[in-house]
């Protein structure tokens, strides 16, 4: 059997629909998955075995290119097909439609409206996960750590400096525990900057990491400090103690969906 999985773009929004896969893989474990999906989210899904194929979709692609990618799926003889994107292609390829034609403004969390998009019946529950499970921890040496990830996308989502600075340096005097900040390329001036008016010592990997690596972290960690993010989401995912910082985005359809878990407003 082989099952399309169709999902969006960002890495933060790709992990929320993580326990959608989960559960079709649970279903349908001797299934061939592929999964469509932005060139920059490809690596949520790399580093599984149930994932057979990793197809890059770009919606500013010509026409030209966009009709290549359709015959490329038509080729496939997909027998099922879940599309988060809710687009026309499941009635293109021919395939059984596995999620509902509406969602439920029932769930107001972004995960529960996902899984909630499953048309299929008595999917094993709970959910197992089978994504970053058996990554390996490069930074074994950092005992008792505390993540904090301070960027994200959009300037609206982020904390002050002065205010990471402060939390992280009361955490290393008041708990003695080691600070390892985290984030990619873009949050490298950030995290500096954050260091930089520190008093004590952090653990400066931003823009050190790929995701793989990024989850080998978070996966031992004491606690995660995050604001709105993929961090905050994977951090989620793998069921870690977190404290998410939120501005204007809405903590009740984005927030953490581990069992321990704070947010800040």
């Amino acid at each position: 059997m082989k099952i399309l999985f169709i999902t969006l773009s960002n890495i933060g929004d790709c992990i929320l629909t993580l326990p959608v896969l989960d559960a079709l893989i649970d279903k349908y474990p001797a299934a061939e998955f592929s999964v469509v999906t932005s060139l920059r989210a490809k690596e949520v899904f790399k580093e599984t075995p149930f994932v057979k194929k990793i197809i890059i979709y770009d919606k500013k692609n010509p026409l030209k290119e966009k009709l290549k990618f359709i015959r490329q799926l038509c080729s496939e003889n997909y027998d099922l097909v879940l599309d988060l994107r809710h687009t026309i292609l499941p009635f293109i390829l021919k395939a059984k439609r596995l999620n509902r034609l509406f969602s439920s403004k029932r769930y107001s969390h972004m995960r529960e409206r996902h899984l909630y998009q499953i048309a299929i019946r008595d999917y094993p529950l709970p959910i197992k996960r089978h994504f970053f499970m058996n990554v390996k921890n490069e930074y074994e040496r950092y005992k008792d750590y505390i993540v904090v990830a301070p960027g994200a996308r959009s300037h609206l989502k982020r904390w002050s400096i002065d205010g990471f600075a402060q939390v992280c340096d009361r955490i290393i005097q008041e708990n003695g525990l080691s600070i390892i900040l985290l984030g990619d390329s873009d949050d490298k001036a950030i995290v500096d900057e954050i260091i930089s008016k520190m008093a004590n010592t952090a653990i400066n990997l931003a823009g050190k990491t790929s995701l793989v690596e990024l989850a080998a972290l978070l996966k031992d960690a004491t606690l995660v400090i995050s604001t709105d993010s993929a961090c905050m989401h994977l951090a989620s995912y793998l069921n870690r103690p977190i404290v998410a910082i939120f501005g204007p985005t809405s903590d009740k359809k984005y927030g953490p969906w581990s069992k321990k878990n704070g947010i800040v407003k």
